[in-house]
């Protein structure tokens, strides 16, 4: 892990630990304080800090440094047992822009697609499954992470973490809009819904923290819309927290899956 480490700061990325599996509320939790990471890289110094604590997990921060990611979790998909809509998604990808891709499989057997570019990173559900209301393909928001390899269960595929590679605007627009288009395809045969290009495409909007909390909609109806139409409440770590105490004095221990849903 520490020779990872080493590479990815060394391209101007922000990382994060992982929060150590006998101190977390819930999966891929971060550390406390974590959110200071969005803006601002840790020194060499403070990572190795980490690793003599003990941290073996680390996130990988989307948007500092340029990085993206667009997120497979082939788990979420009506056939979930299957690597072929994976596949349908790879094997058009032209050569050039293949040889730019790192590609990671992930613990529950999906695939990340990450890469540099300079356009925000911007969090969007592509396609949605619309039973559970849960994305089967989605790009990652800035200063969200996600884990990688070697964190347990995640493995590189294609390309190399040392080395992620930068595309252009308009490579990471085309591959935005092919993976909707194989989307569509699939919706000819499975119960999948893909979001109109022009939601895709249209700068992410930024709900209030004082709509939220004056909303006469129930708590669970609230973070299923925002998750599923990836709308961001939490941008800064000062909404973050006052969505969070509101929702623990309101609603208490009942109040936390609701929470979890939102960014």
């Amino acid at each position: 892990m520490h020779e990872v480490l080493k590479n990815l700061l060394n391209q101007n990325c922000s990382i994060v630990p992982i929060e150590k599996p006998e101190h977390r509320l819930k999966d891929k939790q971060g550390i406390k304080g974590w959110q200071q990471y969005k803006t601002q890289a840790p020194t060499k110094d403070k990572v190795e800090s980490w690793l003599r604590e003990g941290y073996t997990e680390f996130g990988l921060i989307m948007g500092y440094g340029g990085f993206q990611v667009i997120d497979i979790d082939t788990k979420n998909h009506p056939q979930p047992d299957s690597d072929g809509f994976y596949r349908k998604i790879w094997l058009d990808i032209p050569e050039d822009l293949k040889s730019k891709l790192t590609v990671q499989r992930t613990r529950s057997k999906g695939n990340h697609l990450i890469y540099k570019c300079n356009v925000p990173a911007t969090h969007q559900n592509l396609m949605v499954n619309p039973e559970t209301r849960k994305p089967i393909i989605e790009t990652i928001g800035c200063g969200n992470y996600i884990l990688f390899h070697p964190n347990p269960g995640y493995s590189v595929v294609s390309g190399s973490l040392s080395n992620i590679q930068e595309i252009t605007k308009e490579e990471h627009e085309w591959l935005i809009d092919h993976c909707r288009k194989v989307g569509e395809i699939e919706a000819n045969t499975y119960p999948v819904t893909v979001l109109d290009a022009a939601i895709i495409n249209q700068e992410p909007k930024q709900y209030s923290v004082e709509r939220f909390l004056s909303s006469n909609d129930s708590i669970s109806e609230i973070a299923d819309y925002l998750e599923t139409n990836g709308l961001d409440i939490t941008s800064n770590y000062h909404d973050w927290t006052k969505v969070a105490y509101a929702i623990a004095n309101e609603f208490r221990e009942a109040g936390r899956v609701a929470f979890h849903k939102i960014r």
